[in-house]
């Protein structure tokens, strides 16, 4: 579709509107870095096409319940992508396409780009992070809300709310102090965890 007119821009956003929605939600409860939405105007349009050409013919009934044009608006444009998002989201966050994939004897490609993303996505409070420096330091913690791994592309750092002390003989202590510590992925040589 070619924008000519200022006009025209309303149409071109309700025809990506379902689209952006779905995949908007979607991208909220997966690992990994978040997606350009400027370079994701495809996957917009082809997730707005599947949209209309599953759910249109839904709302073009001839008899039945008559909706005001705002509510049916609201209703098509908005709500019912937002539900498609969040069971979208829902299905995609339990791993059921894999699951349905598998029993259909199929391989799905894997929608974690990173083995960091895909760890770090599946930790559960309580996992001990032991983290060995490129100086050969060793920084061990214990995952606790607060603490976050990133999933940007040019940068895999991680910070730990909960840091406890590694004596050489021993168990592993909290610190005294408590405290937390952002670790550098570039000073990261590499990551063991604990539980989980």
């Amino acid at each position: 579709m070619e924008i000519k007119d200022a006009k025209d821009l309303p149409l071109f956003l309700a025809l990506l509107a379902p689209g952006f929605i779905i995949l908007w939600f979607r991208s909220r409860v997966i690992e990994g870095a978040a997606p350009d939405f400027k370079k994701e105007l495809l996957y917009f349009a082809l997730a707005s096409a599947a949209y209309y050409g599953v759910v249109a013919p839904l709302f073009d009934v001839g008899a039945g319940v008559r909706l005001p044009p705002v509510l049916w608006n609201l209703l098509f444009y908005f709500a019912v992508p937002v539900f498609i998002g969040v069971a979208v989201g829902w299905v995609t966050q339990r791993d059921l396409e894999y699951a349905w994939a598998e029993r259909l004897g199929m391989h799905f490609a894997h929608r974690i780009p990173t083995a960091w993303d895909f760890r770090f996505g599946r930790l559960a409070e309580g996992d001990f992070v032991l983290a060995t420096l490129t100086d050969d330091r060793q920084v061990g913690g214990r995952w606790v809300p607060g603490s976050f791994a990133s999933s940007a592309k040019d940068g895999r750092d991680v910070y730990l709310a909960e840091v406890w002390d590694i004596p050489a003989n021993g168990p592993w202590i909290p610190a005294a102090p408590p405290r937390g510590i952002l670790l550098c992925g570039a000073d990261i040589r590499y990551i063991e965890v604990f539980g989980g």
